[in-house]
């Protein structure tokens, strides 16, 4: 008859880090990302509301808001124009030309919003860490 041998107490532990603060790992991405959102908006809403651009309404300063939560995670945004013009033709003022495709792609990151996240995300891994318990060389094993 072949016995079964019980677990190392050490393999037991190793597999509860694993397997434990999950919940609190998801928590935490979520509130990163709702924070991160209500930053980007509460920027767009400011600038609507201290009138810095004009002419913008207070459904495009929302869809402005999302655009910088994009912009937090350098995301690329692609620009199509089967046909290029300017508002008022001032691309024959500036000289450019007129009536071409333009394919063009621009990414780049507003580092304060990146920033901010970062930290948020670091907050959270430091809370999953606490939830998993155990010593830091644990913690940091795969």
């Amino acid at each position: 008859m072949e016995q079964v041998r019980e677990p190392r107490p050490r393999e037991d532990s190793e597999r509860r880090l694993l397997t434990v603060g999950w919940g609190t790992a998801v928590g935490g991405a979520a509130a990163v990302v709702l924070a991160a959102a209500a930053a980007a908006e509460a920027l767009a809403f400011l600038l609507f509301g201290g009138r810095l651009l004009p002419g913008t309404s207070a459904a495009n300063a929302a869809r402005e808001g999302w655009l910088l939560f994009y912009l937090f995670h350098h995301v690329g945004i692609e620009v199509l124009s089967p046909n290029f013009h300017l508002p008022g033709r001032a691309e024959t003022v500036a000289a450019l030309p007129s009536g071409t495709s333009i394919d063009a792609t621009a990414a780049f990151a507003f580092m304060g919003g990146t920033a901010l996240v970062v930290w948020l995300l670091a907050g959270a891994g430091r809370r999953v860490a606490e939830a998993a318990g155990g010593r830091p060389p644990a913690r940091s094993r795969p």
